[in-house]
């Protein structure tokens, strides 16, 4: 049986990518971090001359122009770009190696064009160059992912990560990143969140967030979990910069944005959607009826909210008396004195047979609204006033 053309291509690029890049150089770096003896950006010319020695019949005239060219400023880019549909194999293979350099050099302008031109190349055919241009970046994405975790932690974004018990998963959890005040970058910097493949979570909030940041989250492979909390510069419009990341959105949150009726038609390409929180938007109430008419009437799918925060979790089983079993101490509860295990029997006078009749009556409170509650600790009652406050971002799970 004869070998097919495209596995003859293949051994050819393995053997002489072997032997070109068997002793690729080192650079050095001096203590800012920067190469040592940076060369001045090349003009066009100089770079088409180099290319065209990739061709050479000598071994050393092919590398000493592939040194050079692995040197040369992001002018060159997009001129061995072109190269590597012409000449010879040995030439596009060792013009796509020189592409790789870019992408994982410090100018962002420069790895960004590099990234995308070899991605054409591996999307322009079947055949061995494209693989090897595939392959290439198979091989610098696990670089790439943990220079941007750096890069972008020094920039002031927090991660975390999901670590569940064993033998159980909640799915409205995974390894998280958040953005908020502390960022200290802007948009340009966040192009590195679409190689962090790990992030399942995004959580944003501030005055900084703005729809080119939306534009960057939406580029991230495997985020299925989205918060947006108190960003006043995203509205109905910017959100439509989320459009490619919403078919795979699974949980959905979002805070006290001036987002309305216009909205709504986006949860309707969220086909994925397992639970949406909208907590004090500017949802009229005919747009808070179709959406919740959109998800089967169900509040466990869509909960829709005026926003006031209590800060209190118990058991949502009807059977079982309104019994707080935890008391998160950045809410409202905690600070006016409701303590694990007290039993909530009133609100504003009204009785509370369990946990879910809570959660419903404080569905239309506000932030900053004043409620009397009645609580039983110990056999004893106690009546508490709590203003209620604003709902906090997902705490974090395992600082990373």
């Amino acid at each position: 049986m004869r070998p097919s053309l495209f596995y003859i291509s293949l051994v050819l690029i393995a053997c002489c990518a072997s032997q070109i890049f068997a002793q690729a150089p080192v650079e050095t770096t001096t203590e800012e971090g920067t190469p040592e003896n940076q060369a001045p950006a090349m003009s066009a010319d100089e770079v088409r001359r180099l290319i065209a020695k990739l061709d050479s019949e000598r071994f050393l005239i092919r590398e000493d122009a592939t040194e050079k060219l692995s040197h040369a400023g992001p002018e060159a880019i997009d001129e061995l770009t072109a190269a590597v549909s012409s000449g010879s194999l040995e030439k596009s293979i060792r013009c796509i190696h020189i592409l790789k350099r870019f992408t994982l050099g410090d100018d962002i302008n420069a790895e960004i064009a590099a990234t995308e031109r070899l991605e054409l190349i591996a999307a322009a055919g079947n055949d061995g160059v494209s693989q090897y241009a595939q392959d290439t970046l198979n091989r610098v994405a696990t670089l790439q992912e943990e220079r941007s975790r750096r890069v972008l932690r020094s920039l002031g974004l927090k991660f975390s990560e999901y670590m569940p018990a064993p033998g159980f998963v909640d799915p409205s959890r995974g390894p998280s990143v958040t953005i908020d005040d502390s960022y200290k970058g802007g948009p340009k910097e966040l192009y590195y969140l679409r190689q962090l493949r790990f992030i399942e979570d995004v959580q944003m909030s501030g005055e900084k967030i703005t729809a080119e940041y939306l534009k960057q989250v939406a580029t991230m492979q495997n985020v299925r979990l989205l918060t947006i909390k108190e960003t006043p510069n995203i509205d109905d419009e910017a959100l439509g910069e989320l459009n490619p990341l919403l078919p795979r959105l699974e949980n959905v949150r979002f805070y006290y944005l001036p987002i309305d009726d216009e909205v709504i038609p986006m949860f309707g390409k969220m086909g994925r959607l397992i639970k949406a929180e909208l907590y004090g938007t500017e949802l009229s109430e005919k747009g808070k009826a179709e959406l919740f008419a959109q998800f089967g009437g169900d509040p466990r799918r869509m909960d829709i909210r005026n926003g006031a925060f209590l800060g209190v979790q118990g058991q949502t089983i009807a059977e079982s008396p309104c019994t707080v079993e935890d008391v998160p101490r950045e809410g409202s509860a905690f600070a006016a004195g409701v303590r694990k295990a007290d039993v909530i029997e009133q609100v504003d006078g009204k009785d509370v047979p369990h946990f879910t009749a809570l959660t419903e009556f404080l569905r239309d409170k506000k932030v900053g609204d004043k409620i009397k509650m009645k609580i039983l600790r110990d056999g004893e009652p106690i009546e508490l006033t709590v203003t209620l406050g604003k709902w906090p971002m997902r705490q974090d799970y395992v600082g990373r």
